[in-house]
């Protein structure tokens, strides 16, 4: 967070499948995914998109790992790729507990934790 606060972050904006990024950010979660059954449905003839590949994998392995962190073993988690028009969607859907509508607007704001998870450390 301190370095994009400071605008130290240089971004390495080269075209890419979004499939790819799914992939290797399924590969560095393997472990943790392995009591959830995971599909993807990403198609391949979605465009290749500009992103930082490194950045782009981290975010989605975040999703992941709270995914497999907030739902029970053995449920599922889903991930869509679809092209919304210029850009590419993803999603991430999971059976986890969700997050209540008045904390919806706050779980952006940095170091925001869910009213059921602000005391314990995972």
């Amino acid at each position: 967070m301190a370095r994009l606060e400071s605008h130290q972050v240089e971004l390495d904006l080269e075209p890419h499948r979004i499939r790819e990024a799914i992939d290797r950010a399924l590969h560095s979660g393997k472990k943790l995914l392995l009591a959830h059954p995971v599909t993807v449905s990403a198609d391949g003839s979605l465009p290749l998109v500009r992103f930082d590949m490194e950045l782009i994998v981290n975010v989605l392995l975040q999703f992941l790992e709270n995914a497999a962190k907030y739902s029970a073993p053995g449920a599922p988690v889903r991930i869509l790729a679809e092209s919304n028009g210029k850009q590419i969607e993803v999603s991430i859907a999971d059976r986890g507990p969700g997050i209540e509508e008045y904390e919806q607007a706050l779980i952006f704001d940095k170091f925001y934790r869910g009213k059921d998870n602000r005391y314990s450390v995972q």
